[in-house]
């Protein structure tokens, strides 16, 4: 068998598989209250990212890391009906995790250096969380990151990255 009869076997599979409940997924929830929100006034940029992160931590929206997982294992996991909403959810989260680095460089660049800090992510063994330069925050990560159930597939390159601090 080839590896494309192979991919499309894999993929008729996925899309028979059955669906299965979503509830064990691990939510990201975004606490509103620890974020540094209005420090930077009047700026166009900041307004755009505090919207948005307000946005993303209403109650309708769902934010997952499915970051590495393909679609096929998706579908095998948890049936294709539900890999719309799986892409939703991780759309979120991708929209989330670009948000807050482009949040924490422009109050980096304008000196606001308490409200952000440097973590390095890299993944290890297929964890995802990361190993944290001061105090990380594991949210912006995945919490309890799926990277633990689903390792395989992540990259294994170490970055250096600013965050909001508080987060």
């Amino acid at each position: 068998m080839t590896g494309q009869q192979s991919f499309l076997a894999r993929e008729k599979e996925a899309n028979l598989a059955p669906v299965k409940s979503l509830k064990d997924l691990d939510y990201i929830s975004i606490p509103l209250e620890t974020f540094p929100f209005g420090v930077l006034t009047g700026h166009k940029e900041i307004e755009h990212m505090e919207y948005t992160i307000r946005n993303l931590a209403k109650d309708t929206r769902k934010i997952v890391n499915l970051t590495g997982i393909t679609n096929t294992d998706l579908k095998l996991m948890y049936g294709a009906a539900n890999i719309v909403k799986l892409m939703e959810y991780d759309a979120s989260y991708i929209t989330l995790i670009k948000t807050l680095q482009e949040w924490a460089d422009v109050l980096y660049a304008e000196g606001l250096y308490s409200e952000v800090v440097y973590y390095r992510q890299c993944p290890r063994r297929g964890y995802g969380n990361g190993t944290p330069h001061h105090s990380a925050p594991p949210r912006a990560l995945g919490r309890h990151g799926l990277s633990r159930r689903f390792g395989r597939g992540y990259r294994q390159v170490c970055e250096i990255r600013l965050c909001l601090r508080r987060f």
